[in-house]
């Protein structure tokens, strides 16, 4: 997780109306996420594979039902977990790739 996400979340946060539940992995937790407001839900998931797959991050997320769905990148378990989620379910979608479809190598 990046500041820009840790910013974002505690902005949104802030609102005070918003419920935001934060997924995320085991042993891959940027300090910042440490300093997320208190308001918000902080789930890590153990995972199996180097692709970060964890059957119970689905259904986490199921469970959660949100309304939207924000992923922070395209190729990994976490991420595809959220595209697949919104799109069966018909939820609005946020991906924000950060340079993984640039030109750039």
């Amino acid at each position: 997780m990046s500041n820009v996400i840790a910013n974002l979340i505690n902005q949104l946060a802030s609102k005070k109306k918003y419920n935001i539940s934060y997924l995320g992995v085991d042993g891959d937790i940027h300090p910042k996420i440490l300093n997320i407001d208190k308001a918000v839900s902080v789930n890590n998931f153990k995972v199996i594979t180097p692709y970060r797959f964890s059957i119970n991050y689905f259904k986490k997320l199921v469970k959660l039902a949100p309304d939207q769905v924000w992923v922070h990148g395209l190729w990994l378990w976490p991420n595809l977990c959220g595209i697949i989620y919104a799109l069966i379910f018909k939820k609005k979608l946020i991906i924000t790739p950060h340079g993984v479809l640039t030109r750039e190598i």
